[in-house]
């Protein structure tokens, strides 16, 4: 009776905003964290503004209403939970967190770089002197 009584009386279409405003501040959040790493200043600057914008509006909203509807709090952390998954997928697609590594290898390295391949990165190798 309880869970048909909060079912109720919440408001679904403020729900669906909760829910979608919780997506895109963790979804900008998980873009922040790369930027910050590979030294993106400016574009971590804005990312972390806009992020903290939105998670301010939603939670002052929702300390608010939650206890008239308690459903809210749970829209909000599947919110949380979808905006790592969306977060994750957008940073795939823009590739904004490729990296480069170099090995240097005193050995043969065509079995590393084909085991590399096999697995689908991107492989290119060179021969190099060095003293030794």
């Amino acid at each position: 009776m309880v869970l048909i009584d909060i079912l109720h009386n919440t408001d679904w279409s403020y729900g669906l905003i909760v829910f979608a405003a919780r997506v895109c501040d963790v979804s900008l959040g998980t873009l922040r964290t790369i930027a910050i790493v590979h030294g993106r200043t400016l574009m971590s600057f804005w990312l972390g503004f806009f992020e903290a914008g939105i998670w301010l509006a939603v939670v002052s909203t929702i300390v608010q209403t939650v206890s008239q509807q308690p459903a809210l709090g749970v829209i909000y952390a599947f919110g949380f939970a979808t905006g790592n998954l969306v977060g994750i997928k957008v940073e795939k697609l823009i590739a904004m967190g490729h990296l480069i590594l170099r090995v240097i290898s005193c050995n043969d390295p065509s079995a590393l770089a084909a085991a590399m391949r096999q697995q689908g990165h991107a492989v290119t190798t060179f021969a190099g002197e060095g003293l030794k």
